[in-house]
């Protein structure tokens, strides 16, 4: 996702970027990109901590609602545009933070959790009769 608020600059660096395979997503809310980007890092960090406590998918899909709403009232505060939190910048970002073994922000949040606190996952499977 590409912001700025010249819609020139916008549309130049689209038509670079662009191909067939790839899709240039444009918007001029700089500060929602900016604010977004940096709130979802605190976000992820509490994924993780969630995670490595043992809790479940759904207690973690309960937490990342409720981020949303958060971030939707943090959205309105700032005059940020509503559909940038449903944006790549923000939506995006959040759920690929929240959930990868790969981002730095979630595997800080797992090693927050003391050793003796950590859980493996439980899953309750019922036996066929």
């Amino acid at each position: 996702m590409i912001a700025s608020k010249d819609i020139e600059i916008l549309n130049k660096i689209n038509s670079i970027m662009k191909t067939k395979y790839f899709k240039m997503y444009k918007t001029d809310d700089l500060f929602g990109v900016e604010l977004y980007g940096a709130a979802k890092n605190v976000y992820s960090i509490g994924a993780g901590i969630l995670d490595t406590l043992g809790l479940l998918d759904n207690t973690k899909a309960a937490y990342i609602t409720r981020v949303i709403a958060e971030l939707e009232r943090l959205g309105k505060t700032f005059g940020i545009k509503e559909s940038t939190v449903y944006s790549l910048a923000c939506l995006g970002d959040l759920l690929v933070t929240s959930y990868s073994d790969n981002s730095r922000n979630y595997k800080y949040g797992k090693c927050l959790v003391p050793k003796k606190k950590k859980k493996k996952k439980k899953k309750k499977l019922k036996k066929k009769k």
